[in-house]
């Protein structure tokens, strides 16, 4: 019996091993926009209905909108409360082409490539550049 039960043991500790966990703790999922305000006229430039979102797994963020059909990928790094994009990537299917940050201006990136965690938990985000504020809600 001991024959058949540690290979298996061992079989199931390499599998589980081999794949890859979140490292983003609570980032890492799906984020729906629900609130992009303007920081220096606190207008309301997208909210809810405007069909942005932000995918956070490992060291990729995808951001999409089904309404207009936009998909980009991005390399991106978390230094404490500071989040910065690299290379952009134009995602159509199994093709993708770098592209330039400017592309994430629909999605409230400021140009800089730089958000600030304001705010973090289980179902909501919140980041700010310099000039905008992205509320998001986990789905």
């Amino acid at each position: 019996m001991k024959k058949i039960i540690i290979p298996i043991f061992l079989m199931i500790l390499v599998v589980i091993g081999c794949d890859k966990m979140d490292c983003n703790g609570k980032l890492d999922g799906n984020w729906q926009l629900t609130e992009w305000r303007e920081i220096a006229t606190g207008e309301v430039t997208a909210d809810n209905t405007s069909g942005i979102y932000y995918t956070v797994k490992l060291e990729l963020m995808q951001f999409r909108n089904p309404i207009s059909g936009g998909r980009y990928l991005a390399y991106f790094d978390r230094k404490g409360d500071s989040l910065i994009i690299g290379d952009v990537f134009l995602n159509k299917g199994s093709y993708d082409s770098i592209v330039p940050m400017s592309v994430l201006g629909k999605y409230g990136d400021d140009g800089s490539g730089r958000f600030l965690i304001r705010d973090l938990s289980s179902d909501r985000l919140v980041l700010t550049n310099r000039q905008n504020r992205l509320t998001f809600r986990k789905y």
